[in-house]
Protein backbone atom coordinates (compact mmCIF):
# COMPACT_ATOMS: atom_id res chain seq x y z
CA UNK A 1 0.00 0.00 0.00
CA UNK A 2 2.76 2.79 0.78
CA UNK A 3 4.54 1.55 -2.48
CA UNK A 4 1.55 2.44 -4.74
CA UNK A 5 1.19 5.72 -3.06
CA UNK A 6 4.77 6.54 -3.44
CA UNK A 7 4.98 5.71 -6.95
CA UNK A 8 1.99 8.16 -6.98
CA UNK A 9 3.46 10.93 -6.09
CA UNK A 10 3.13 10.71 -1.73
CA UNK A 11 6.45 10.21 -1.00
CA UNK A 12 5.65 10.94 2.90
CA UNK A 13 4.09 7.43 2.88
CA UNK A 14 7.59 5.99 3.01
CA UNK A 15 8.45 7.16 6.25
CA UNK A 16 5.96 4.48 8.33
CA UNK A 17 7.93 1.53 6.32
CA UNK A 18 10.76 2.53 6.63
CA UNK A 19 11.14 3.76 10.29
CA UNK A 20 9.58 0.03 10.94
CA UNK A 21 12.50 -1.23 8.64
CA UNK A 22 15.06 0.60 10.83
CA UNK A 23 13.35 -0.60 14.56
CA UNK A 24 13.62 -4.16 13.52
CA UNK A 25 16.67 -3.97 12.15
CA UNK A 26 18.13 -2.10 14.99
CA UNK A 27 16.80 -4.59 17.39
CA UNK A 28 18.49 -7.20 15.85
CA UNK A 29 21.79 -5.65 15.22
CA UNK A 30 21.80 -4.59 19.09
CA UNK A 31 20.81 -7.99 20.28
CA UNK A 32 23.44 -9.65 17.90
CA UNK A 33 25.85 -7.02 19.62
CA UNK A 34 24.68 -8.49 23.22
CA UNK A 35 25.14 -11.88 22.76
CA UNK A 36 21.71 -12.61 22.24
CA UNK A 37 19.46 -14.09 19.18
CA UNK A 38 18.82 -11.46 16.58
CA UNK A 39 14.92 -11.35 16.04
CA UNK A 40 14.49 -8.32 14.37
CA UNK A 41 15.78 -9.27 11.19
CA UNK A 42 13.17 -11.43 10.05
CA UNK A 43 10.72 -8.66 10.94
CA UNK A 44 12.95 -6.03 8.23
CA UNK A 45 13.15 -8.85 5.78
CA UNK A 46 9.21 -8.62 5.64
CA UNK A 47 9.11 -5.16 5.52
CA UNK A 48 11.30 -5.06 2.97
CA UNK A 49 10.06 -8.09 0.91
CA UNK A 50 6.74 -5.98 0.95
CA UNK A 51 8.42 -2.54 -0.03
CA UNK A 52 10.17 -4.47 -3.06
CA UNK A 53 6.61 -6.30 -4.11
CA UNK A 54 4.17 -3.22 -4.74
CA UNK A 55 7.02 -2.48 -7.77
CA UNK A 56 6.29 -4.96 -10.22
CA UNK A 57 2.81 -3.87 -11.05
CA UNK A 58 1.67 -0.86 -13.06
CA UNK A 59 -0.25 1.74 -11.04
CA UNK A 60 -3.20 4.17 -12.43
CA UNK A 61 -1.47 7.25 -11.07
CA UNK A 62 -4.95 9.47 -11.26
CA UNK A 63 -7.27 6.61 -9.11
CA UNK A 64 -4.09 4.61 -7.50
CA UNK A 65 -5.29 1.10 -7.86
CA UNK A 66 -3.14 -2.18 -9.52
CA UNK A 67 -3.44 -2.87 -12.85
CA UNK A 68 -2.64 -6.65 -12.11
Amino acid sequence: MCVKNVRCGDIGMLVPPLSALGAHFGRGTLLLLTGRRPSGYRGAAAIAGGLLGGFPFAVDTGTRPYHL
